[in-house]
């Protein structure tokens, strides 16, 4: 008995390729999103667990934490190295060597990380919706 052959049949062999390479591109990008998503929700945590345990530990005594010192302190530090940290930065940041950061600045350097983050990916539209797929950008 010969198989029944259908009118879809061929058109899904014909755009077979582009279906492997958009689901190719979508596994990889939803993967890299999935793993952006945990990494940033784990630093979370960590950030969140490691206030309540200071906190926990100031409301049993143990340790006193002066918060309006320690915002005060920061604010000092932030202050003493602003100018030299923002003038290395310019620098560093700064892609056309125009003295300041600009929206092509920005834009070179998005272009920059697409070209590493899709390098020989065969489907980059499919990376980038799985990528925001996976990332919970949905």
């Amino acid at each position: 008995m010969s198989e029944r052959k259908y009118p879809i049949d061929d058109e899904l062999e014909k755009y077979k390729p582009l279906v492997i390479k958009l689901s190719l591109g979508a596994a990889v990008g939803y993967s890299t999103g999935y793993v952006t998503r945990k990494l940033v929700k784990g630093a979370t945590i960590v950030a969140g667990a490691g206030f309540m345990i200071l906190q926990s530990l100031v409301y049993a005594g143990y340790i006193e934490i002066f918060w309006d010192k320690v915002a005060d302190d920061a604010i000092k530090v932030i202050d003493s190295v602003k100018n030299k940290v923002a003038d290395d930065a310019i620098k560093v940041i700064d892609s056309d060597g125009d003295g300041k950061i600009t929206a092509n600045d920005i834009k070179t350097y998005f272009e920059k990380f697409q070209t590493i983050i899709t390098s020989k990916i065969p489907d980059v539209s499919g990376f980038y919706l799985g990528f925001l797929y996976g990332a919970g950008l949905r």
